[in-house]
């Protein structure tokens, strides 16, 4: 989206009565459904990725153990195990063995 527009419409939003605002974050719930979706179609089942952690701040690194429809189970170095949304994953590189 172009920044021009993308400040038109934050400043539509500050001009919506309730209603208009409810429609808007169904849709922004959508739009991130699908794209926590998209994303999750990415990974495989020993793939290697990293997230933030929304508890701590701090950036976490594991192994893909499961994919579901729109979160992915992640086996942590660790050792916890975490269920994230598509969305915030990113590929990580490989560990080395040593």
């Amino acid at each position: 989206m172009q920044k021009l527009r993308l400040v038109d419409v934050l400043n539509d939003i500050l001009h919506m009565d309730r209603d208009a605002v409810d429609r808007v974050i169904s849709a922004v719930k959508m739009r991130r459904d699908q794209l926590h979706f998209a994303n999750t179609k990415t990974f495989k089942t020993g793939d290697r990725v990293k997230f933030t952690s929304s508890r701590t701040g701090v950036v976490l690194a594991g192994t893909v153990s499961r994919v579901k429809i729109k979160y992915v189970v992640v086996n942590c170095d660790n050792g916890q195990t975490w269920n994230i949304p598509g969305g915030m994953l990113i590929p990580a590189q490989q560990k080395v063995m040593a």
